[in-house]
């Protein structure tokens, strides 16, 4: 996989949102400003973590970064902090993605969740119980350009932080 600072991958993005109302119209561009929230991003493939860590930060978000679930609550521990939004990976070793989120809320930290999967929408639904999320959960399906990462951030951190 090659990075060209504009796709994660080859192909486009399937945005779905997963009992989640009409976001805004509001588009964000790859140079817009942003006020530098705190971003946990989980994903077991190193080279998806590094590649958005990159943008985001390019973008003027503070990430934290992991590579499985355990690692994330590791990685909160260490810094102190919440995460004003979780983007995670589902299928993982370890500790799955809604495994992560389940152990967040017990902690109270009730911040939109972005979660990521290469797997058919209804079939990672079915499988992790995701048909009665609540509001503040978004699902971006595999591969997805990077543009439609951000607009994606920041629609939900508009949406349920702001």
């Amino acid at each position: 996989m090659e990075y060209s600072g504009k796709d994660l991958s080859l192909d486009k993005v399937h945005v779905q949102p997963l009992c989640m109302p009409e976001m805004s119209s509001k588009k964000m561009g790859p140079g817009a400003s942003l006020t530098g929230e705190t971003i946990l991003v989980v994903d077991d493939d190193r080279q998806v973590l590094g590649v958005l860590r990159r943008v985001l930060e390019r973008h003027g978000y503070r990430v934290l970064s992991a590579s499985d679930g355990r690692e994330a609550l590791e990685v909160l521990d260490k810094h102190q902090l919440k995460p004003n939004l979780v983007l995670t990976d589902i299928v993982m070793p370890e500790v799955s993605g809604p495994e992560l989120v389940a152990q967040l809320e017990t902690m109270k930290f009730e911040v939109p969740i972005i979660y990521m999967s290469a797997y058919a929408p209804k079939e990672i639904a079915d499988r992790y119980g995701l048909h009665e999320s609540t509001p503040r959960y978004r699902l971006l399906v595999k591969p997805f350009q990077l543009n439609d990462v951000l607009e994606a951030v920041r629609e939900s951190l508009d949406k349920y932080v702001g």
